[in-house]
């Protein structure tokens, strides 16, 4: 069992503060996740059997629809899935270690890509993944095209490049084919944005939340006094100590959006952080030697923040509030320089 709020001489403990409503969340939370370990498991139902076997490769830039400068890098996510089709019902959804994948870029020239052909994780790699990096060379957009193979059998690697070259593609050989594409636009950029958001919730809970932007890069509108750029918000949220519970530290990403407004000498930035969804994660550890690891989904929203710097680029730091379970008061410190 976990332990109460009675300390070890048998009085009861009691907050000298109001109860703030991180400390709240957390309790409930934990009073739900001891209600379900308690609960019985219903005894589960065969499904139906499924009419065929779907599969599917995705591809997904990590950074979302961030603005991508010349020398930037891209980083691409890559896994390749099955699953049991029945009607048009979807089911037990599973990623595929050991399927090939070839990647090809149309227009080359653009950035390079690695690697070009690889397994999708096995053993200690994240199974059914693999990870690319696209590192953009010169302004303009490229089509990058990942074609995935699903080996039926310990087929070698010697193998399988022999019957690419010879373009034997079998089926009952190699398995089923699946493909996806996604596109890249690199742009000639202007300026460039780092940030990082700091905010520490008061009270027995004590919250930590970070929101952190990296090399966003701004664009010329054609004007020369107005930029914009779209970016990737890293965020991260973590909970102190409370009774026999803790808050691990979770991560998620958001996007944002930062413009600047140049006259003479200066450039006045705005940065508006979408919202982002995240989940509380909470640990317990009971006196009995349970342990429970579970978690409720929090949405947070930033304001946003306006600062000046020189035309040629500067630093600044802000008020920003960040309105989540409460709203919490913090800052950003964010720095800005000019791309030659």
């Amino acid at each position: 069992m976990f332990r109460n709020t009675h300390n070890r001489r048998g009085s009861s403990t009691r907050a000298r503060k109001p109860t703030s409503r991180w400390r709240a969340f957390c309790i409930a939370l934990v009073l739900v996740l001891t209600a379900e370990s308690m609960l019985q498991i219903a005894p589960a139902h065969a499904a139906p059997p499924a009419d065929t076997i779907r599969y599917r490769l995705l591809a997904r830039k990590l950074k979302g629809d961030a603005t991508v400068c010349i020398d930037d890098d891209v980083p691409i996510k890559v896994r390749v899935v099955s699953a049991e089709q029945t009607g048009n019902q979807f089911d037990n959804v599973q990623t595929i270690s050991g399927a090939v994948v070839d990647a090809t870029m149309s227009p080359g020239g653009i950035g390079t890509l690695s690697p070009r052909l690889a397994y999708t994780g096995r053993g200690t790699l994240a199974p059914g993944e693999i990870d690319y990096n696209f590192h953009a060379v010169k302004e303009g957009s490229t089509t990058i095209t990942f074609e995935g193979t699903v080996l039926y059998g310990a087929v070698k690697n010697a193998i399988l490049r022999l019957g690419k070259a010879l373009g034997i593609y079998s089926q009952n050989f190699f398995g089923p084919r699946v493909f996806n594409q996604i596109e890249i636009k690199v742009e000639k950029c202007n300026y460039k944005v780092t940030s990082i958001s700091k905010w520490v919730s008061t009270g027995q809970v004590q919250v930590k939340i970070d929101a952190t932007i990296t090399n966003c890069g701004l664009i010329d509108d054609g004007s020369g006094k107005t930029f914009k750029g779209e970016c990737s918000v890293d965020w991260s949220v973590s909970g102190s100590q409370m009774v026999d519970c803790n808050g691990p530290r979770s991560t998620t990403t958001s996007q944002a959006t930062v413009s600047g407004e140049r006259n003479e000498d200066d450039l006045k930035v705005k940065v508006e952080i979408q919202e982002a969804n995240i989940e509380f994660k909470v640990h317990c550890e009971g006196d009995d030697g349970g342990v429970i690891d579970d978690g409720l989904p929090v949405q947070m929203k930033a304001a946003p923040v306006s600062f000046t710097v020189p035309v040629s680029g500067g630093a600044g730091r802000e008020d920003q509030v960040l309105q989540a379970v409460e709203t919490v008061s913090g800052y950003m410190v964010a720095g800005v320089w000019r791309v030659k």
